[in-house]
């Protein structure tokens, strides 16, 4: 490192605008000088040199010294990215700007006479850090030209020519984002003795180089894949464009997939991709685009670079083949290449398409599909020998498929028992729900709903019920008799009451999110809490009990966290609710829906019970959901942003959709949504039940949603930068619930966000 006594004296730096020329060269304005203060600097013209490049050529100065010039003068010239007045003084930009080794030449040229005793200056050059002392101890931004000998000028002469060449530069990648001429500002070095940074003059050096770049985009418009299944698919072009001339370099152009990941690019036949250039300067090689024999690399060669114009080089009829892999697949493109495409300077790194799946679970109807439902909660259900049924819950929740109240109020039930539940006709038990209770190997049956919902019949009938191994067919040794417990009231919120106190042995759940309250709630005129408790403490679910669209949205957070679901009347809080909340020991409450649900008049009343209320609510049924799934999503954080219940920390990708205008597959969703179940199944991260406004229609706050979470960020929610995105949607439900129509819809939205 060269470091100078702290008496030298510092060197200002003269623009060349507006000077007269002398034989080429600068003429000397003003009188001559003890020191380097009216040297001026010759216009050059600068060369170009790329972002990312290391020892880049830049154009030769020529400097016009005055005499006389003192021994141990100097001038110090700092470079500086485009548009920046000083260097980074901590040297923590992509864009930093260097001067790379070795240090340039200096020659000094006099006036050609032969005098007695006249003798040239001796210059040396010097490359070092702009800030010695701090993190910028390895980056040479500084040049410094010193006089190590004053010399003596000729009489009669004003001074000398100083001509300084092979300078070279190392540019940082991140100058792509701002290209243009490297700027310079003339600067004190700190000394010996210094620890303080530089000291910049405004005046600055011609500017010797330019850098230029070249941007890449793709996916626009964007595109997506179904994952395992689809094979040569159509996929947006590849755009490459210049900053200036010549931002892409002579050499191989290559785009490289991710190579962790078997997808491929699929060139046969037709497929063949091509490259065009929008201005026709560069000169591309015939041979045009090539591909690797695996089919993730894509590559052409510029033979000749843009020389006037910037251009765009487009790589399209682009085609490519899934792979088993979920989410967006991307592309490093770099240029400078080598013909193997190793080597070259990275241009960007772009999400070339999004492979996303979909499942959907269903049966003939709703009994049938409670049963699917239930397979995919649980894999040992599908083993098959040694080993299966190890897993299966011996408990089974039962409720009509006549009508909604009484399932309403078994999600939390089935949470606590750890399983799902089946459906039947009121009048007999339907032959499907029976087969499964013996092949499954159920032993126990607890029924949600009186005798005008589960008759005594279908009572008698599962009472008779011999309890079998898994698989069915063979009864268990020694033999043993179906248990059935019968759970309900007079009313939907006295079965509700039962329901939720029928296993007070087992702890009611606990949450603590006070940054929600006010954040959930798009309803004017919807009142709930300001606050809530930022530590952990009994919470409850209050739904309507006149409909089921915001209780089945809510009932995947009762199974995974829970939190009993308690319904009430919309206008006023029922005496069976109010009893629960203080049975329960509730002290705090998440209210789904929207006053027309549960009114205002509710929120008083649980209020004065000493009861906080979060509201969570939209403008319908599917903006509720989507406002809960948010909720669900969102950071647990009790500190920062609008806390939930941080279910997004494992990233779940996946989300539930079910027909939101008619209950009967929506009640089956509980379990199967807390458990992560689809096509990768339980994956341990509950998803979000969202509803459609119908089997056609996804409605446009769910649609709001779906793009939201297929987007780059995926759940950045307020207080979750991180979130994951959304690959997955599984459907419960058949087509009459869910149209394919739908279904394909949905997946669209996932992939334009």
């Amino acid at each position: 490192m060269f470091l100078r006594s702290a008496g030298l004296r510092r060197a200002t730096v003269v623009a060349a605008a507006g000077l007269a020329s002398l034989g080429g060269l600068v003429a000397f304005a003003g009188p001559s000088s003890a020191d380097v203060s009216t040297a001026v600097f010759a216009a050059v013209t600068p060369t170009n040199v790329l972002a990312g490049g290391t020892a880049q050529a830049g154009a030769n100065w020529s400097i016009a010294v005055p005499t006389p010039v003192a021994n141990t003068s100097t001038i110090n010239i700092v470079a500086n990215p485009n548009g920046e007045t000083i260097a980074n003084a901590n040297c923590t930009g992509a864009d930093d700007v260097a001067f790379a080794t070795p240090p340039p030449t200096v020659t000094v040229t006099g006036n050609g006479t032969s005098q007695t005793g006249v003798t040239d200056p001796t210059i040396t050059a010097t490359l070092h850090p702009v800030n010695a002392q701090n993190a910028c101890s390895s980056v040479d931004n500084e040049l410094t030209l010193e006089f190590t000998s004053a010399g003596v000028a000729p009489t009669g002469t004003t001074g000398w020519i100083v001509t300084v060449s092979g300078i070279t530069y190392n540019v940082g990648a991140g100058a792509a984002a701002n290209p243009g001429p490297i700027g310079f500002a003339q600067s004190s070095y700190e000394n010996s003795t210094s620890t303080t940074g530089a000291t910049v003059d405004a005046t600055l050096v011609p500017s010797d180089a330019t850098v230029v770049s070249a941007s890449v985009t793709a996916n626009s418009p964007k595109t997506g894949l179904i994952v395992g299944a689809d094979t040569n698919a159509a996929i947006s072009p590849v755009v490459i464009t210049e900053s200036a001339a010549g931002g892409v370099p002579a050499g191989y152009v290559c785009v490289l997939l991710n190579t962790s990941d078997p997808a491929a690019f699929d060139v046969a036949g037709s497929s063949a991709p091509t490259i065009t250039d929008s201005v026709s300067q560069a000169d591309l090689n015939p041979a045009g685009v090539i591909a690797s024999t695996n089919g993730q690399i894509l590559e052409f060669d510029v033979v000749t670079p843009t020389t006037t114009s910037p251009a765009t080089f487009t790589l399209k009829n682009l085609h490519v083949n899934g792979n088993s892999s979920l989410g967006p697949d991307q592309a490093v493109v770099v240029d400078d290449a080598s013909s193997s495409c190793t080597g070259g300077t990275t241009i960007g790194t772009v999400q070339l398409f999004n492979e996303i799946s979909s499942s959907r679970t269903a049966g003939q109807d709703a009994d049938a599909t409670a049963i699917d439902a239930f397979e995919a909660e649980y894999p040992g259900t599908l083993a098959q020998g040694a080993g299966a049924g190890v897993g299966v819950p011996k408990t089974i929740v039962l409720a009509t498929d006549s009508n909604y109240p009484d399932a309403l109020s078994a999600s939390y039930l089935e949470g606590q028992l750890g399983t799902g539940i089946f459906l039947t006709p009121t009048a007999a038990l339907s032959t499907e729900t029976e087969t499964a209770i013996e092949d499954f190997g159920i032993n126990t049956v607890d029924v949600v709903g009186g005798p005008d919902s589960v008759s005594p019949a279908v009572i008698a009938t599962l009472k008779a019920l011999p309890v079998e191994q898994f698989g069915g067919q063979t009864p268990v040794s020694p033999a043993q008799t179906m248990t059935v417990n019968q759970i309900f009231g007079q009313t939907q919120y006295d079965t509700s009451q039962a329901a939720d106190a029928y296993l007070l042995t087992k702890p009611v759940g606990t949450g603590a999110f006070p940054l929600a309250y006010g954040n959930y709630d798009d309803v004017s005129g919807a009142l709930s809490s300001t606050a809530g408790s930022a530590t952990p403490v009994n919470t409850a679910i209050v739904a309507s009990g006149e409909g089921f669209q915001d209780a089945v949205s809510a009932s995947v957070v009762s199974y995974k966290e829970h939190f009993p679901v308690v319904l009430t009347e919309p206008t006023a809080l029922s005496t069976q609710a109010a009893a629960t909340l203080t049975n329960l020991n509730i002290k705090q409450v998440i209210v789904v829906g929207g006053p027309e649900s549960v009114s205002n008049a509710d929120v008083t009343s649980i209020e004065a019970l000493g009861i906080s209320v979060l509201r969570i609510a939209g403008e319908d049924a599917t903006d509720t959901s989507q406002q809960l799934a948010q909720f669900e999503l969102n950071s647990a954080s009790t500190t920062a942003g609008a806390s939930g219940l941080g279910w997004d920390a494992g990233k779940s990708n996946q989300v539930v959709l079910t027909n939101g205008a008619f209950y009967a597959d929506a009640l089956s969703a509980a379990g199967f949504a807390s458990t992560g179940a689809g096509p990768a199944t339980n994956t341990g991260n509950p998803e979000p039940i969202l509803l459609t406004e119908d089997p056609n229609t996804i409605g446009q706050y769910l649609e709001s949603f779906l793009e939201t979470g297929g987007s780059p960020n995926g759940f950045a929610f307020p207080g979750d930068t991180s979130g994951g995105r959304i690959n997955t949607i599984n459907v419960v439900g058949g087509i009459d619930s869910v149209t394919g129509a739908t279904l394909d819809n949905a997946l669209d939205f996932v992939i334009t966000g």
